[in-house]
């Protein structure tokens, strides 16, 4: 870095002072009076300035984008594990109207967020898995709303994305006639 700060102050120092006296020496058959030669030395390195300030200028308007940009994006990522902290948390809730929020803010990250696309399916995919196994169908024939839910957030998902895991998943009489599950673990589910 040394070498290139030396260089870089080497390329300023020889376009602020020696290029304007090379350019100035070849009009001196055109330009007789000192004083006048010395006037347009003068505005050249004025020029020159100019022209490295708005390089500079232009410099540090690319770097502040940069950094905007980067914030920006860190400020998403901050958003995106929030909300899959918050959906988790929803998830595990002991009322349903609870887990349900949980269930449709986790398909909002499913939809916006590529890095967090797979853990949320497998957790959604989990929490069906969980919620079914061990399940007496004699005792309640219809699927509970918040797995109902789960189960046709995973069945939208873009067809053929992400790993579907519902083995051993007890899920009688769910409604998956839109779902795209062709791709999907479902050895040992019970439909």
């Amino acid at each position: 870095i040394a070498a290139e700060l030396l260089a870089l102050q080497w390329g300023i120092w020889w376009l602020w002072w020696r290029l304007p006296q090379r350019q100035v020496a070849r009009l001196a058959i055109s330009i007789r009076d000192p004083k006048a030669r010395a006037d347009a030395e003068n505005n050249f390195r004025k020029t020159v300035g100019q022209a490295l300030g708005g390089a500079a200028v232009l410099i540090g308007v690319g770097i502040a984008y940069l950094q905007f940009m980067r914030q920006q994006q860190a400020t998403h990522d901050l958003l995106i594990s929030n909300q899959v902290s918050k959906g988790f948390e929803q998830l595990a809730a002991d009322k349903v109207p609870m887990r349900l929020g949980g269930i449709y803010a986790l398909e909002g990250v499913m939809n916006r967020s590529q890095r967090y696309y797979q853990p949320v399916l497998e957790a959604l995919c989990a929490f069906v898995r969980d919620s079914t196994m061990g399940r007496d169908r004699a005792v309640s024939p219809k699927l509970a709303t918040d797995i109902q839910a789960a189960l046709t957030v995973i069945g939208r998902r873009a067809q053929g994305s992400g790993q579907v895991d519902l083995d051993g998943a007890i899920i009688p009489n769910a409604q998956l006639s839109f779902a795209h599950l062709q791709e999907a673990n479902l050895y040992g589910t019970d439909l």
